[in-house]
């Protein structure tokens, strides 16, 4: 999946990562999502992609 997501694409989407974080510590958005806070680190550079179960996790807590 990360050979075909542009960087444009991982840019918003470390973005929306970020924004759904809000305030949150990476720590505790990580045990929210069920996830260790170097994945959610990992998120927001950009560096890796959640995957399709994290991403509709991390909809919904940006929707909240």
């Amino acid at each position: 999946m990360a050979d075909t997501v542009d960087a444009e694409a991982k840019k918003k989407l470390s973005e929306v990562v970020k924004l759904a974080r809000g305030s949150m510590s990476l720590t505790a958005f990580g045990k929210l999502l069920g996830v260790s806070a170097a994945s959610v680190l990992y998120w927001e550079k950009g560096q890796v992609l959640p995957d399709t179960k994290n991403l509709t996790q991390i909809a919904t807590k940006r929707a909240a």
